[in-house]
This record gives C-alpha cells, sequence and structure tokens, in this order.
C-alpha cells in the first residue's frame, strides 16, 4: 500500500461544500478511522463554531502547499488517489483522510483539552494508528517536522522525502515545492524505483540516500524560479 502524508495548516478555507454538522457525518462512518469517534465528538463540542460548514480536507486546508497542489485543477483519477491514500492531521479530528469532510473550525495543536494540549490528546492515538497502518507500506512524507513528531514509522516501512537546494543552500520554507513534487509523482505514476524521474521547473534529482527504512530524495535548483 502507498500513502501521502500531507501537511495541515493553520490557515483554512471557508468553503461549504456540505451544510450539514459534523457529528453526524462522523455518528455514519464518513471520517476514516472510526475509532477516533468518541474522541472527535468531544473536541468538536468543545470547539463549537462552523461545525455545520463542511468541505473535503484538501479543500479546508489553506497555505503554501495546498494553494500550490491546485487539487481542484487535477484529473479525476488523481483527485481519488489523494483522498483516499493522503492522510491529514487535524487537531480537531485527528488523523483523517484526504477526502474526509472537515468543518470550518480554525484549531490549532497548542489549544486546550482539559489540562492537555491536543497535540498531547492525539499524540499516542496517532502513533499508534501509524505504527499498525504503516506497517509494510510504502509512506511519501510532505509533513512539517510538527506534524511529522506525531508518527511512527514501523522497521517495516519504506519512507522517501525530499529535500530542496537552490543555488547550493537548503530551502527552509519548501511547502510550494512539496506540493510540485507530489503533483509529478501522481501524474507521472513515479515508484521509489526511479524517483530520479522527478523534476519540476528547474529542480532536479541529484542524489537518492539510502537510510536506514528511508530514502532521502536530494533535489537541485539553480534558482532560476523558486
Amino acid at each position: 500500500m502507498v500513502f501521502y502524508l500531507l501537511p495541515g495548516s493553520g490557515a483554512i478555507s471557508s468553503a461549504c461544500i456540505q451544510r450539514r454538522d459534523i457529528l453526524e457525518a462522523i455518528r455514519k462512518g464518513e471520517v476514516s478511522f472510526g475509532e477516533f469517534s468518541d474522541l472527535r465528538e468531544k473536541i468538536v463540542e468543545l470547539y463549537n463554531a462552523g461545525r455545520e460548514c463542511l468541505a473535503p480536507a484538501w479543500r479546508r486546508f489553506r497555505g503554501r502547499f495546498w494553494d500550490e497542489l491546485c487539487v481542484w485543477a487535477l484529473p479525476g483519477s488523481i483527485v481519488k488517489n489523494i483522498e483516499e491514500r493522503g492522510i491529514v492531521f487535524s487537531p480537531l479530528l485527528g488523523p483523517v483522510k484526504a477526502g474526509d469532510p472537515l468543518p470550518a473550525q480554525a484549531v490549532r495543536w497548542k489549544e486546550p483539552m482539559g489540562s492537555r494540549t491536543l497535540k498531547d490528546v492525539w499524540g499516542h492515538r496517532i502513533k499508534t494508528l501509524t505504527a499498525r497502518l504503516f506497517d509494510g507500506a510504502v509512506v511519501f512524507d510532505f509533513l512539517r517536522n510538527e506534524e511529522r513528531e506525531l508518527v511512527s514509522f514501523p522497521p517495516t516501512a519504506l519512507r522517501a522525502v525530499f529535500e530542496y537546494y537552490r543555488k547550493g543552500k537548503r530551502v527552509i520554507n519548501s511547502l510550494a515545492h512539496r506540493a510540485y513534487t507530489l503533483r509529478y509523482i501522481l501524474e507521472m505514476e513515479v515508484t521509489l524505483e526511479d524517483l530520479d524521474r522527478i523534476n519540476f521547473l528547474d529542480y532536479r534529482v541529484s542524489e537518492v540516500r539510502k537510510e536506514e527504512n528511508s530514502l532521502r530524495v536530494i533535489m537541485v535548483s539553480e534558482g532560476r524560479y523558486i
């Protein structure tokens, strides 16, 4: 199985694709990983605003990654792939698939739930889930560092991570680059065996390093574009 770990964002869209309560969607099993339904209901009721304005996760999140990914402009087969295999971590609902409905609630990991933060509440639950879910899987990792701390990669998983260098210097804010990389992988059907095919703008793969159970893909640019 192949999964794409996609970055969340503190910025959200106010789009309302469905006018219905997120609690209804949770109770009908429309949000993936239903073992967390009870906890989700408690958090939704704690942070009540916007819960009757739903949109798929890929449309709800904003920011450089999601704006550059332009899911709405991709072919239907690729959108379906993102929706079914893309995984996002939401402070409100925890682990969800990119096609799952999210309410218009801008909730951050540092927000409190009792004496703990939402990051604390979700942390061990996400680690337990991902250790099981990624057993024997291929995982393309586009997460931010804050979110990666939540994930447990079992030794049986093979993870691909990407680094970007522009004019010899490491690109720190690489969310747009990650979006372009994912689009290329999906559109050109790239596998772990041919990662060196990836290119966009003037970025090219210079090296693929094997590191234990991961592949580190080094992409370099002369800096003519971004």
